[in-house]
């Protein structure tokens, strides 16, 4: 009794992943973006000690009365042969989100976004990365990802 108690003490806590918004042209492609994000998204809460939770398809966020766990979600903005991508991860509640630049450049005009906005007004593209090195772009920038979900799930 004392060893199952103890394990549900210890469980990672899960964390809500979220269906990433995708602005761009070619609904094919930008499924296939949206799945690959949300999948980096899942290995960085899983590297940073949750447990993820992912949402269904097409859910972007929490509920207008706020969110049960803490959250992760992104943006994907695609325009030609270019990507950039912004993540934003927040508490539970309707509390910001804290704005994690994810591929490409972006310059934030803030470090969170409110709660029930959409996180790329808080922010501008710079410079966008190639979508066709976006796997390995997520992969490289997924470290400061997973602190920033650390200081939400430790």
């Amino acid at each position: 009794m004392i060893a199952i108690l103890a394990a549900a003490a210890w469980a990672a806590p899960e964390v809500d992943v979220f269906w990433p918004e995708v602005h761009g042209r070619g609904k094919g492609r930008s499924r296939a973006m949206a799945s690959l994000v949300a999948a980096e998204m899942a290995t960085a809460v899983r590297e940073a000690g949750g447990t993820p939770r992912p949402a269904d398809e097409g859910v972007e966020d929490c509920p207008s009365t706020g969110c049960v766990r803490t959250r992760v979600t992104a943006v994907v903005i695609h325009q030609e042969d270019g990507c950039v991508v912004l993540a934003g991860v927040g508490p539970v509640g309707a509390t910001a989100s804290l704005l994690a630049p994810w591929v490409g450049r972006w310059a934030l005009g803030r470090l969170d976004a409110p709660f029930g906005e959409a996180i790329a007004t808080s922010a501008t593209v710079h410079d966008f990365g190639s979508c066709d090195a976006l796997p390995s772009s997520l992969r490289t920038g997924r470290p400061a990802l997973v602190s920033l979900i650390q200081t939400f799930v430790r």
